[in-house]
């Protein structure tokens, strides 16, 4: 699941990030669902085992280096042929997007990983207003066991209403991300801008992460950073 303001995901398989923008998502092979409202509950002990979820330093920067994603002159990708447009999709800043994963072997079932995710999410976006977490190495394979953990984390999920991605439902709460042709780029957004209704996070899970240099990155945009930026005549 991934928990994000929305940060760069092409990441490993069976991983989950959560954004704080409200909605759960998969993406080539992820999943979404949306989430308007949370509701912090006390996080209990997994049971019959002392796994912690442990904050983890990923070197995004040097992986990027290796794989560098070229975005200028990309097809379908709005403004891509402009000359100031950036050539390749820059790094997240040191240190994000914060990844957590189990101290331990995992063993429980999906459900009982809730408890879990549930504080870190509370400590890092709700507390630290952080944006984004990614979490690595939970047991979870499939949109079933993603469903599982998400009704357990004590949020309040929504749905989609208008816009005009395409997508299907999954699981009563898991809905694919998109299922528009791979070769089409989604641009930084907020989620469901269009309403007054937008949740307040999202969350996702790679199910079948692309290799390198194939595409399918998830791009994560904090808006707070965009806003100073802005064009004061386009400002309310």
């Amino acid at each position: 699941c991934t928990l994000t303001s929305k940060l760069a995901d092409q990441f490993t398989p069976k991983m989950s990030v959560a954004r704080s923008t409200n909605r759960l998502f998969r993406q080539k092979n992820s999943l979404a669902s949306l989430v308007c409202k949370v509701r912090y509950s006390q996080a209990s002990a997994v049971s019959g085992a002392a796994v912690n979820l442990l904050e983890t330093h990923v070197d995004f920067a040097s992986q990027l280096k290796a794989h560098p994603v070229r975005i200028r002159g990309r097809k379908w990708l709005p403004g891509s042929n402009s000359p100031n447009f950036p050539e390749f999709l820059a790094p997240p800043e040191d240190g994000y997007v914060h990844v957590f994963t189990p101290s331990g072997k995992v063993t429980c079932p999906p459900e009982e990983c809730a408890p879990l995710i549930r504080p870190v999410i509370h400590n890092v976006l709700e507390k630290r207003k952080e944006g984004a977490v990614l979490f690595r190495g939970l047991p979870l394979s499939t949109a079933e066991d993603f469903s599982k953990v998400v009704v357990n984390l004590g949020l309040k999920l929504t749905s989609y209403k208008g816009g005009g991605a395409i997508r299907h439902r999954l699981t009563e709460v898991v809905d694919t991300a998109s299922d528009e042709p791979p070769e089409l780029c989604i641009e930084p957004h907020n989620e469901m801008a269009y309403t007054d209704h937008y949740p307040e996070k999202i969350i996702f899970f790679c199910i079948e992460p692309p290799p390198p240099g194939t595409g399918g990155e998830t791009v994560m945009t904090d808006v707070r950073d965009i806003l100073p930026r802005l064009d004061k005549d386009v400002v309310e």
